[in-house]
């Protein structure tokens, strides 16, 4: 066998500080290394070190892991026609309007790119983006609400192949501090309910028809201004020999509903309105408002927040349009009104079994009799409606109207 080289570690012993140096001669391959002292001895084993010296392993080849490849994957816009268009099934157009207007944020920063390429980096970029609009937490967090929404039924219909939902974790806040810094609607008191309904300031401020029969609608049924606001003439009706409003659309499937009319807005003259509508024939109770981003009460409420806050001087934030609804609804547990009843008034929806199956089965009559509970310590007498003042009005916006497209027509002509 062939001699082995010498090691370092071969020699270790001899740099023991209690090592007794001896005179010694080394041969390796014919070198001959000899060591008289131990300054001899300190470079022999120096020598020796560098020469033969075991180098050390080299490092492991570490190879990273394959990163896989991003599957490839539908436009986001083309996911969001899909969620829409199924989510039309359960919420109305105006829930469809405000998620639609939170996706379009999401591709004017980013374009229509593919929904796999979005992951949790480009959902805070848009977050941040958000935050420096000056845009309050509760409505960051509804938006994101909206985007999660999205992105989960892109998971659960496998259009999103990334491994989790990338919205996860992303609203701001702990829920018990949204909850304290939340502003929910209050209820009118009495004092602010005799001061709105005041007729020497009230027709003075809300002379349109919406502006007028809203706040009074509002106040009767606890419908949302948008409910209100978006119905047809045909609305108003006689069903199972009751008048009533049929609320066609609304904020979810709950919203569907019929709510009987209180007698003392047909006193106030609603049915008058209503009919002489019909008679012309005009497709929405109040024809002259338009369907706009923000629903088509959207100036009926900003009105009525003027007349809230510069005429009454009612500043308090939390008491706006949809106080109302709060109101009815405080009023009606007050007066120990049967819980199906309510659900069923307001379209609420309810978790429990039994008001959940049987709600719907509640009859006409039955909610007419609850609703007309309904009393405010007001003198209603001088609001009814001024129906010939309302005519005039409408009579004009057709003609406006008439003379916009007659307008039209010309240009196109020409």
């Amino acid at each position: 066998m062939p001699p082995t080289k010498p090691t370092l570690g071969q020699f270790a012993h001899l740099l023991e500080p209690e090592a007794k140096l001896q005179k010694y001669r080394i041969d390796i391959k014919n070198g001959i290394y000899e060591a008289t002292d131990e300054a001899d001895h300190l470079r022999m084993v120096q020598a020796l070190g560098v020469i033969h010296r075991t180098p050390a392993p080299a490092p492991a080849q570490t190879t990273a892991p394959a990163i896989p490849p991003i599957q490839k994957s539908k436009k986001i816009s083309e996911v969001i026609a899909l969620y829409s268009e199924e989510k039309a099934k359960d919420n109305n157009k105006e829930t469809i309007k405000d998620k639609k207007r939170t996706y379009q944020s999401l591709l004017d920063l980013f374009g229509d790119i593919e929904i796999n390429l979005f992951t949790k980096q480009e959902l805070v970029s848009w977050k941040s983006t958000q935050l420096k609009q000056d845009i309050k937490a509760t409505t960051i967090n509804s938006k994101i609400g909206e985007l999660n929404g999205l992105f989960e039924y892109a998971l659960n219909n496998g259009f999103y192949t990334m491994e989790k939902n990338p919205c996860e974790g992303l609203k701001i806040g702990k829920a018990s501090k949204l909850k304290a810094t939340y502003e929910s609607y209050e209820p009118f008191n009495n004092d602010e309910l005799k001061a709105i309904f005041n007729p020497l300031t009230y027709s003075k401020r809300l002379k349109k028809p919406d502006h007028y029969l809203l706040p009074l609608m509002a106040l009767f049924t606890g419908a949302r201004r948008e409910e209100l606001a978006s119905l047809k003439a045909k609305n108003i009706k006689i069903i199972d020999d009751v008048w009533s409003i049929e609320i066609e659309e609304g904020k979810n499937e709950n919203a569907r509903r019929i709510v009987p009319i209180h007698s003392k807005l047909i006193e106030l003259g609603l049915l008058e309105y209503a009919q002489s509508i019909q008679d012309k024939q005009y497709p929405y109770l109040f024809p002259h408002l338009i369907d706009g981003a923000n629903g088509r009460g959207k100036n009926a409420g900003r009105q009525f927040s003027t007349y809230l806050r510069e005429d009454l001087k009612i500043e308090n934030d939390r008491k706006v349009f949809h106080s109302f609804r709060h109101t009815v609804i405080t009023r009606l547990h007050t007066i120990n009104s049967n819980k199906a009843h309510v659900i069923q008034l307001v379209g609420h929806e309810d978790d429990s079994v039994h008001f959940g199956t049987y709600t719907h089965d509640v009859g006409l009559k039955a909610l007419q009799d609850t609703i007309n509970r309904l009393e405010y310590d007001i003198d209603f007498n001088q609001l009814k409606a001024p129906l010939k003042e309302f005519e005039r009005f409408i009579n004009s916006w057709k003609k406006q109207e008439d003379r916009k497209l007659k307008r039209l027509i010309n240009k196109s002509i020409k």
